[in-house]
């Protein structure tokens, strides 16, 4: 069953916050089926790993590609959906 919605979140060295997110995801998501992915763009700290730890969503990583490179290869990599969100690793949904 493919999910309602595709989560594409594009990080570098954004360890020190892209926790945050990922924690408000579920309770903002409220029951909706969501692929999410995180594609990081060649950081030197410990995203990939950080986020790869928590489980919940799929890392990608990729080199310094840029911002807009870098959604376009979530895209790609995302489950087909009814819609896509892209976000900063440095938002939280209430």
């Amino acid at each position: 069953m493919s999910p309602d919605l595709a989560i594409v979140i594009v990080t570098y060295n954004s360890a020190h916050v892209v926790g945050d997110l990922l924690d408000s995801l579920p309770a903002a998501l409220d029951g909706v089926k969501a692929d999410v992915v995180v594609v990081d763009n060649g950081s030197s700290d410990e995203t990939a790993g950080l986020v790869a730890a928590r489980g919940g969503c799929r890392v990608v990583q990729a080199a310094n590609i840029g911002y807009a490179g870098g959604i376009n290869r979530g895209v790609r990599e995302a489950a087909q959906a009814e819609a896509i969100l892209v976000l900063n690793p440095d938002v939280r949904l209430h």
